[in-house]
């Protein structure tokens, strides 16, 4: 007699309760009470502020990128050295004006010789018009 074992596994269910990482300002200091973060806090603040680390980061801009977070969790001001350089205001094309439409040139024809000279719509068959003479 042959067995056949067949195994069915349930697909895991969607994660609905996902754990979301603190993001206020400060947020490590109130995470972990007690006196190691506080000292972490002080030792990065003389750290920023010394002159050699200054200089690194002035020719590295690319060190605040890792310091503003730490700065950020641990509920220090960024020095300025460390601020992001401003952003110029986006420019934005001006839309071209639309230029009215011309319309069309009319197409120079050559002049007629005056035998060629034709009466537009039979005007010259209609009588003068009377003058009004009030007196």
């Amino acid at each position: 007699m042959t067995v056949f074992l067949t195994l069915f596994v349930a697909p895991h269910p969607p994660a609905t309760n996902a754990t979301k990482l603190p993001t206020r300002y400060g947020w490590m200091l109130r995470l972990y009470p007690g006196h190691q973060i506080p000292g972490a806090r002080s030792q990065l603040a003389h750290l920023l502020t010394e002159p050699d680390m200054i200089a690194l980061i002035t020719a590295h801009p690319s060190l605040g990128r890792v310091l503003r977070p730490l700065c950020h969790m641990l509920h220090l001001a960024p020095p300025p050295h460390l601020a992001l350089p401003r952003k110029p205001p986006p420019v934005t094309p001006r839309k071209p004006r639309a230029k009215p439409a011309r319309p069309p040139r009319a197409q120079h024809r050559p002049s007629r010789s005056t035998s060629e000279c034709r009466p537009l719509w039979g005007l010259h068959d209609l009588p003068a018009r009377p003058r009004n003479n009030r007196a």
